[in-house]
């Protein structure tokens, strides 16, 4: 008897469950009790954490009712191991097990403090030590979605599903490098304004009132932006674009109602002028207009987005004739059109002296003003076929009053509207030409209309900064003056 006492004794030290097994080894970084549904940071030290201070009361109950239960961490091999010693046992508190998941962000400036997100079956956040590890524990099988949250970082990838069956889950990793933005602008403002924006790999935002949309918090890639909204068409109707280590800016849509049929466009990204489009003036001014620049081409460059017509001091021989200012001047090379609708996106110069206009003339001119200012046959403004229409023009240095006119023969007609102080911000100006009409818009709302002796024949665009004549006395001190145009388009019906 004594003899089977004792091996009885041996049996029941082999099934025993050490008081070690209860406790939950913390790896660095912070974990996730399931049982106690709360967050628990860790040390950077491995340090041991007693079930009894993170679990829940169901596990509280099932600790009281089945000590064979007691032991939630069991791992695969020891379960094995206690059905092959107590086949006769019923085992179904292995429905209750849990497990962990683990892993790291690498580069532990970048993972440190980072929120990890975890969700499916059960759901949690753990925050990265300053090593970038992270833990998730006391965790059911089943499925999760990990995802790491940083404002500074994007992570790649951006999350990991993970299965739990048996076991715990190790190396659920992410590396991280700088967060960065993209935006842009869907134009007009009218038809950007609520438009959503589709990112591949970054989700969707909404433009706001003024059509700005922005998507933060992007990795370094190739991303395609494509805009939508009901009623509309945009152009183009979607981009791919990269980022590399830096914020990407001017990834711009112009809308337009679908049954408009778009004829020119230029929203001006590329690494110069397109001269497929445009031509460049290298000529002296209108002398008729007592102008006092010459034009040249290095006064004319594309930039962040933008045409950019720089009017400056600089003393030039131009033409045979001295000058002292130099500035640009663009128009369409072939390109032009009877009615339509002109629309573009412009901040116009300031200073004293500087004439900056969007304008249109009859087709009758469009060769010889490259070459000259001059009425060279057939051009003869303002005659029908060389007759002028001016979209937008600041006369006298006071960007706050717009001039809108036409002139066709004998006949001027138009309008000359206060507006805000135009050369402080972008604004979008309209001009819907039609047979026996003209109406002008600025940020869609309208300032003139004009509907007797409209010229009907083609005419092309221009688009420059003169200075003195209509721009008055030039002040040298309030120089150099920029002109932005950030877009440009026709349509018709």
């Amino acid at each position: 008897m004594p003899r089977a006492g004792t091996a009885l004794i041996v049996l029941l030290s082999v099934v025993s469950i050490p008081a070690e097994r209860r406790a939950h080894a913390v790896s660095p970084g912070s974990f996730f009790s399931a049982g106690a549904n709360r967050v628990i940071q860790a040390s950077d030290e491995p340090k041991t954490a007693k079930v009894e201070d993170h679990e829940g009361p169901d596990t509280a109950q099932r600790r009281d009712g089945d000590d064979d239960c007691g032991d939630r961490q069991v791992r695969g091999e020891d379960r094995e191991r206690r059905r092959n010693l107590h086949p006769d046992r019923d085992h179904d508190c292995d429905a209750r097990e849990s497990f962990s998941i683990s892993g790291a962000i690498n580069s532990m400036t970048r993972g440190a403090g980072a929120t990890v997100n975890l969700g499916g079956t059960a759901t949690g956040t753990a925050i990265a030590n300053r090593r970038g590890a992270y833990h998730f524990d006391e965790l059911p099988s089943g499925t999760y979605l990990v995802t790491p949250r940083s404002a500074s970082y994007a992570f790649t990838p951006a999350s990991r599903v993970v299965r739990i069956t048996t076991t715990d889950v190790k190396g659920v990793d992410f590396s991280a490098s700088p967060a960065h933005a993209l935006t842009g602008t869907i134009t007009p403002a009218t038809v950007g304004a609520g438009a959503m924006v589709t990112l591949t790999g970054g989700g969707t935002t909404t433009a706001d009132s003024a059509g700005h949309y922005a998507f933060t918090g992007l990795a370094n890639g190739r991303y395609t932006v494509t805009p939508s909204k009901v009623g509309f068409a945009f152009t183009p109707s979607s981009r791919t674009v990269s980022l590399s280590g830096r914020d990407l800016t001017h990834v711009d849509f112009v809308g337009a109602t679908l049954g408009d049929h778009l004829v020119f466009f230029d929203d001006f990204t590329g690494p110069s002028v397109d001269l497929t489009q445009w031509t460049v003036m290298n000529r002296e001014g209108d002398q008729s207009n007592s102008e006092l620049q010459c034009y040249q081409p290095a006064n004319v460059a594309t930039s962040a987005g933008n045409l950019q017509i720089i009017s400056q001091v600089q003393p030039i021989t131009c033409d045979g004739t001295n000058y002292s200012y130099t500035s640009g001047m663009v128009q369409w090379t072939s390109f032009n059109f009877t009615y339509g609708t002109v629309e573009f996106r412009a901040k116009l110069p300031a200073g004293q002296g500087p004439w900056p206009a969007v304008w249109m003339l009859g087709a009758n001119c469009q060769a010889s003003n490259i070459v000259s200012a001059n009425n060279v046959p057939p051009c003869s403004w303002p005659q029908p076929g060389s007759d002028e229409i001016d979209i937008a023009e600041v006369l006298q240095s006071t960007p706050w009053q717009i001039n809108e006119q036409m002139f066709s023969g004998i006949y001027t007609h138009g309008c000359s509207p206060g507006t805000a102080d135009l050369s402080l911000d972008f604004h979008t100006y309209q001009l819907d030409w039609s047979a026996g009409s003209l109406v002008w818009k600025i940020d869609g709302t309208q300032t003139c209309q004009v509907t007797d002796n409209v010229p009907s024949t083609p005419m092309f665009l221009m688009i420059n900064t003169a200075m003195g004549g209509a721009g008055g006395p030039v002040d040298d001190s309030t120089l150099p003056q920029m002109m932005f145009v950030d877009y440009l388009k026709v349509t018709q019906k």
